[in-house]
């Protein structure tokens, strides 16, 4: 089922549409410029492009086809349906209606669910929704975090963590704490690499796209560039520029 819901997602169309074509479709949680993502490239990582055709034969071979009304059910007339949260910001809700509307005229029923960003439970709702949570990993260890069983925020630990989806394996938890205590780089990123095959194998997550970050200077400063593919700061580099004129 989840296989077939991230081959149903059209990406590139919301990176051109609601991003202005200024970056590129994600298929993993990791940038493309670390070795890790080569890595696990290597490793036959899936990355579900999207594909109608493989969607439909996948939610098929399941037991769920489209009825006359274009919606896919069971054999008991089951529907699949469900709701994509996200705050309320305006970009937000832009991004969580643009998904629902695909998986809508896919057959498959959603809405946008957007919540205040400022509602005092707010962690709770990102924690509890049903359905789909639209949630940026913003920096390279959350990306790792947002997988770690331990960060699966429940009522008991007051919702605490970064593992929204709720997604567990005993395996990526061994090599996440494995790669805690790892020092040498490329052993490291071998490891990183090995957990993100098992997230995307497993559709722990559906990734949308990377952030394009712009960073505003005038004429005369050099020095500001790319950000570094591990960190989400568009000025980590503010040390080395230079005023020329």
């Amino acid at each position: 089922m989840r296989q077939a819901i991230a081959y149903a997602l059209d990406k590139q169309l919301i990176v051109d549409t609601l991003q202005d074509g200024q970056t590129i479709p994600a298929y993993t949680s990791i940038a493309p410029a670390l070795p890790a993502y080569q890595l696990m490239e290597q490793m036959g990582a899936q990355k579900y492009q999207f594909d109608l055709q493989q969607a439909t034969r996948l939610l098929n071979d399941a037991g769920w086809t489209k009825g006359g009304d274009g919606t896919y059910r069971n054999g008991a007339g089951q529907q699949i349906a469900f709701d994509i949260t996200a705050s309320n910001q305006p970009k937000n809700v832009q991004e969580a209606s643009a998904v629902a509307a695909q998986y809508t005229a896919f057959g498959i029923p959603s809405n946008p669910t957007p919540y205040p960003a400022a509602a005092q439970n707010a962690v709770e709702i990102r924690h509890t929704y049903k359905g789909f949570l639209i949630w940026p990993a913003s920096s390279f260890s959350n990306a790792l975090d947002g997988f770690q069983s331990g960060q699966i925020g429940t009522e008991q630990n007051r919702y605490r963590g970064n593992n929204y989806g709720g997604w567990r394996s005993a395996d990526y938890d061994r090599i996440y704490e494995q790669f805690g205590v790892t020092l040498e780089t490329q052993k490291s990123q071998e490891l990183v690499a090995q957990m993100m095959k098992l997230v995307a194998d497993d559709v722990g997550a559906i990734p949308l796209y990377y952030v394009a970050l712009g960073v505003a200077f005038r004429k005369g400063i050099v020095g500001p560039g790319g950000a570094a593919p591990d960190q989400a700061a568009n000025a980590w580099n503010i040390h080395t520029w230079d005023v020329v004129s």
